[in-house]
């Protein structure tokens, strides 16, 4: 993706200013060491907690502008201080498209998710987007997406979903798997539970399914 031009704002640079200069003074070397070696990569990584930056947000009234300039400077505790800092009633689809796009960890992937996709308007039109696209992140986001909205999902929507899952799942890492049941667990609340695991079933017998059916009937069990 190309660099993001900005108009000059007098206002939004000194926020800026403030901002970097109170995450330089929070910075927690020995966590962004540790989220390195995982392998959580960003281009930039203070290690600051997340109650910390939820904090620091509250200093700030939010603003289009300002939440705009500090998801694209890429570094981790700018992105997520821009998914409290953006007005939700301003967040365009075409901008909600091109946050997807970088995304680059799990992380922010939830954090943005949580914060402030789940949120939206057209949200159920952002998981039936995304939920078929080839890239991982846009998968993940979907069904984390899924898993906060069931709720508000057709019954037709709902059948489309499960129809997705039990097809793909071999086919998707150990990150849309868990967002995966995690949503479809919350799914099979909404209704007999019997329902669910009956579109489950070949996952029953499955050797790499087989676990994944008992930890969501287990699930359901418990519940009801």
């Amino acid at each position: 993706m190309k660099k993001k031009i900005f108009l000059y704002n007098l206002e939004v640079e000194d926020q800026l200013k403030k901002i970097k200069s109170a995450l330089r003074t929070r910075m927690n070397g020995e966590i962004s060491d540790n989220m390195t070696q995982k392998g959580i990569l960003y281009k930039l990584n203070y290690g600051m907690l997340l109650p910390e930056l939820k904090n620091l947000s509250k200093k700030y009234i939010p603003n289009k502008l300002l939440a705009e300039r500090l998801w694209h400077l890429r570094i981790r505790e700018t992105m997520i201080l821009a998914t409290y800092l953006y007005p939700v009633d301003e967040f365009s689809f075409e901008t909600a498209q091109e946050w997807l796009e970088m995304f680059s960890t799990q992380e922010i992937t939830e954090i943005c998710c949580f914060n402030l996709f789940s949120k939206l308007p057209y949200v159920e039109l952002l998981i039936s987007d995304w939920i078929e696209k080839p890239e991982s992140f846009a998968k993940l986001s979907a069904w984390l997406l899924m898993a906060r909205k069931y709720q508000s999902l057709s019954a037709e929507k709902i059948e489309k979903y499960i129809d997705i899952a039990v097809d793909s799942i071999n086919k998707e890492n150990a990150s849309i798997q868990n967002a995966m049941i995690i949503a479809l667990k919350r799914i099979g609340s909404l209704d007999e539970p019997a329902k669910l695991l009956t579109k489950l079933a070949t996952w029953k017998n499955a050797e790499n399914t087989n676990i994944l059916y008992e930890e969501i009937k287990n699930d359901l069990d418990f519940t009801y």
